[in-house]
């Protein structure tokens, strides 16, 4: 018999919170009024995450609309700058426009490539050049390749998981993505979930 609870499942329970790693937050108290306080403050703070979560959504809003009416604006300088030159130099005018949208989808391409997570850390902490890691990716055809190409490239010296790419899937998706954005084929890479970090690469992937 449990003097304080009727159901030994409540200690349990608490048994089971208390065993857990992280997430396991415990309050103990003597008096009514410390449940009171407690919660109180802890009401408080849901009510200001609250306003804080409704103040960012309404900047994403604007920014959202800021963003669609600059879309907008740009086309209309596009279809307008393109009859500039098509009345300016009608022979030259065709290929003029071909080259540019070329350098657009280009440049909106690599955009979409600096912002991959892997990418971005290659070219940030490790002060790797996108150009450079560009080059190295379609270079190599195969993950070993792409890893012996990392290696040589860093040597022994700042070699972390990123460029050891230890074939994780996390890094594996950002890896094909990157490749994916680059036109390039994916690496098909067989994970071993039974053992933590480790896997066993295998060929490329036919699939573009």
């Amino acid at each position: 018999k449990y003097p304080n609870v009727d159901s030994v499942n409540t200690l349990e329970l608490i048994d089971e919170v208390l065993s857990q790693p992280r997430n396991n937050p415990l309050k103990t108290y003597e008096r009514y009024s410390e449940i009171e306080e407690w919660l109180r403050s802890q009401w408080a703070g849901l009510f200001q995450d609250l306003l804080e979560k409704k103040s960012e959504q309404q900047r994403i809003a604007s920014l959202e609309a800021q963003v669609k009416e600059l879309g907008a604006i740009n086309q209309t300088l596009k279809t307008y700058l393109e009859r500039l030159v098509t009345a300016a130099v009608p022979k030259e005018a065709e290929a003029i426009i071909k080259e540019q949208d070329r350098k657009l989808d280009e440049e909106v391409r690599m955009a979409r490539f600096t912002e991959n997570s892997w990418v971005r850390h290659l070219s940030g902490p490790h002060r790797l050049p996108v150009p450079e890691l560009v080059d190295i990716l379609k270079k190599a055809n195969r993950w070993p390749e792409l890893r012996s190409l990392l290696e040589q490239r860093f040597g022994e010296k700042g070699r972390c998981g990123a460029v050891r790419i230890v074939p994780t899937p996390p890094t594996v998706r950002d890896i094909n993505r990157a490749r994916e954005i680059l036109g390039l084929a994916k690496y098909t890479v067989e994970i071993d979930r039974t053992v933590q970090g480790r896997s066993v690469p295998t060929g490329p992937s036919p699939n573009k």
